[in-house]
């Protein structure tokens, strides 16, 4: 079973950084906010440093889905004191590879694909209950196979970090009326 899980993942780092514009979103979530929340522990260091080591980051990943159904995105990680965030119009595209999280919406479910630099992707599925009022998140992180580590860019200082592993924890997830982000878009 372990190899299919591996070549399932092989076959979705290498077609979702290809992939083209996102399915409508559900009516119900029209003019709604989406906020979710999660821990990472993850083994990692900075590209050329010697040894990796466990650090928690926090991460808060805000969605508005406008009345004209276009999907606006906000990820901050933080990590002890210091944050970054990135930002994504859902069929614009995106300044760097973490901000590529274009959304897929597939009846009560809308996932997130955000590829790393390089050899590894995030996940974040998103169940909503029947009437879209409430729901539940799912985080994953996968490499490609055969690969030690993956590479991505740091949203906090800009430095290129390799990660050996992520373990996601407390996922928290609410729906709201209105746009999180405070304007009218």
């Amino acid at each position: 079973m372990k190899p299919i899980l591996v070549g399932a993942v092989a076959v979705l780092i290498a077609v979702v950084p290809t992939l083209g514009t996102a399915a409508s979103a559900p009516t119900a979530l029209l003019g709604k906010s989406v906020i979710v929340t999660w821990g990472e522990e993850r083994i990692q260091r900075i590209v050329g440093e010697s040894s990796f080591r466990s650090i928690r980051a926090s991460h808060n990943l805000s969605i508005y889905i406008s009345s004209a159904g276009r999907v606006f995105s906000r990820q901050t990680i933080t990590i002890g004191s210091r944050s970054g965030s990135g930002y994504q119009i859902a069929g614009e595209e995106a300044a760097r590879p973490i901000d590529g999280r274009v959304p897929r919406f597939s009846g009560q479910t809308m996932t997130f694909f955000a590829p790393m630099q390089s050899a590894g992707i995030r996940r974040q599925i998103i169940e909503f209950h029947a009437n879209f009022t409430s729901c539940i998140a799912t985080i994953s992180f996968a490499k490609e196979p055969g690969r030690p580590t993956a590479i991505t860019r740091s949203i906090i200082d800009k430095r290129m970090v390799e990660i050996q592993s992520i373990t996601a924890s407390n996922a928290n997830c609410s729906v709201q009326n209105g746009n999180v982000f405070g304007g009218g878009a």
